[in-house]
């Protein structure tokens, strides 16, 4: 028997219940799919522009496969379900709302142990996200669980002697948990050790990466688009 991870792309988008973004420019279209009771999110490189999809969907997409691939089973992880085509991938469907919009939390200090935990453990798999710090990617399930998704920034811990990988990936793990800082400003500031920790981007090492991914975001607009 057939499941939604043997669909076709084309079949999957024909099986879209929802859009939770409408690809344009660098952005890929993100869908919520529906088939026989199953619901996964499609995110599809190939709705960004014409070269944009062209050239960089298929690093995109390779990149947040290969992420998702080395956290398998890792709870608060959404599990890749497919990947329907070198520009898109399917992804287990995870039933949360952003953090920092979350209505009421109980404890806000033991959430945010079990966030430092899982980010811990991502980590340790050998991931850095990359992009925490955006209020999206971040999220809180039914269970009040926390969640982390969006792994298109992720970068991969390198071999023993791949020095410049693994300084990228040191300086984005340090970028990770300056994003703890960051939400606990938004939700719980009282749990903040000093008033200004949550404007700390992983010292200088995080603050230089998160101008270099900004740099290339806005060189691959003005290249690839027409945005």
């Amino acid at each position: 028997m057939s499941t939604i991870a043997d669909f076709s792309l084309d079949e999957l988008r024909e099986h879209a219940v929802d859009v939770f973004r409408k690809g344009r420019g660098t952005r890929p279209d993100v869908l919520l799919v529906e088939v026989a009771g199953v619901r996964a999110v499609l995110k599809d490189q190939n709705a960004c522009d014409r070269w944009f999809a062209m050239f960089v969907g298929p690093l995109l997409a390779w990149r947040e496969a290969r992420a998702l691939g080395r956290l398998k089973g890792v709870s608060g992880i959404p599990e890749l379900l497919a990947r329907p085509d070198s520009r898109s991938i399917l992804i287990e469907f995870v039933d949360a709302v952003e953090a920092k919009s979350y209505p009421h939390m109980d404890d806000w200090r033991t959430w945010f142990d079990k966030l430092e935990r899982l980010i811990q453990t991502m980590h340790e798999a050998g991931i850095a996200h990359g992009d925490l710090r955006s209020p999206g990617n971040i999220l809180i399930d039914s269970n009040a669980e926390p969640v982390l998704v969006d792994f298109v920034a992720a970068s991969g811990e390198g071999s023993r002697w791949n020095f410049i990988a693994n300084s990228v990936y040191r300086g984005l793990c340090a970028v990770d948990e300056s994003a703890v800082l960051k939400l606990k400003s938004r939700v719980a500031p009282d749990l903040l050790p000093d008033p200004e920790a949550s404007t700390h981007v992983g010292g200088k090492p995080g603050l230089v990466l998160r101008t270099i991914g900004q740099t290339v975001r806005r060189l691959s607009r003005m290249i690839f688009t027409s945005k």
